[in-house]
């Protein structure tokens, strides 16, 4: 699926986040946590939820969670303070808030 916000494109089936057009590196954890809020923008996703989605049976601090946060958010272009792609809700969780738009499909010539 992909996915285009701000000036971002994130192509789930590629694992690949791109920025301004440029590839930007995100490690596998940080490209699920952004995925998995761009899957529930209809909502706010608690840090609970994306423990028990993302490191199921695993044993994780929020330092971990922080860290996957700041690393999306960098690469995005958006910051803890301004908030313009992922919302915190303090006490309930997470929301990404940026509009998604629809990518332009490719035209395809057919054989006359």
């Amino acid at each position: 699926m992909r996915y285009v916000f701000a000036d971002c494109l994130l192509d789930t089936e590629g694992l690949e986040l791109r920025r301004a057009g440029l590839p930007v590196k995100l490690r596998a954890r940080s490209m699920q946590v952004l995925t998995y809020l761009i899957e529930h923008a209809d909502r706010v996703v608690s840090k609970e939820e994306l423990f028990a989605k993302l490191w199921a049976g695993r044993v994780v601090g929020d330092a971990t969670l922080n860290s996957c946060l700041k690393e999306v958010r960098r690469a995005v272009g958006d910051s803890g303070d301004s908030q313009i792609i992922i919302r915190t809700l303090h006490g309930q969780g997470y929301r990404f808030v940026a509009s998604l738009v629809a990518p332009a499909t490719e035209a395809t010539a057919t054989p006359a």
